[in-house]
């Protein structure tokens, strides 16, 4: 897929059927059908979102199954001409908080081991999607400073 030489129609993404927990309750119909009906509405980009909650549930580890969800969405939307932009780092989506498990109230600007385990999502993020034609670019975080 050529990316557009144009500007860019797109919007934040998450699945009805899933929320900011899409990764972890994907449902491949439902996914398909809505990336068919965006792109029928002339939106051609789509911010994704590495929700930490999901990500990591024994951190430093990123889980596996919802990268290949991610990674499973990114074929999805490339067929329907969509192009993304991954977002790794979200603690903070529509209003409120989230951590990882064992973050508690350390700062994840000063916490060594939290800058560690922000730098494996990253990189798990990055290598379930940076071999697909359609990553348009990254946004490295969402809301970093209410985090």
């Amino acid at each position: 897929m050529k990316l557009p030489e144009r500007f860019l129609v797109g919007a934040n993404y998450w699945s009805r059927a899933g929320g900011p927990r899409m990764w972890e309750r994907f449902d491949e119909e439902i996914v398909r059908g809505e990336l068919g009906a965006l792109a029928a509405c002339g939106i051609d980009c789509l911010r994704i979102f590495a929700f930490a909650p999901t990500m990591m549930l024994r951190p430093p580890a990123v889980e596996a199954a919802p990268l290949a969800a991610m990674a499973r969405f990114a074929d999805l939307a490339h067929q329907a001409g969509l192009s993304l932009l991954p977002t790794p780092l979200v603690g903070h989506m529509s209003g409120e908080n989230f951590g990882v498990p064992g973050q508690g109230a350390r700062s994840l600007y000063s916490d060594t081991e939290l800058r560690a385990w922000q730098e494996a999502l990253v990189r798990g993020v990055v290598g379930a999607l940076a071999q697909k034609p359609n990553v348009a670019g990254w946004i490295l975080t969402n809301e970093m400073p209410l985090w």
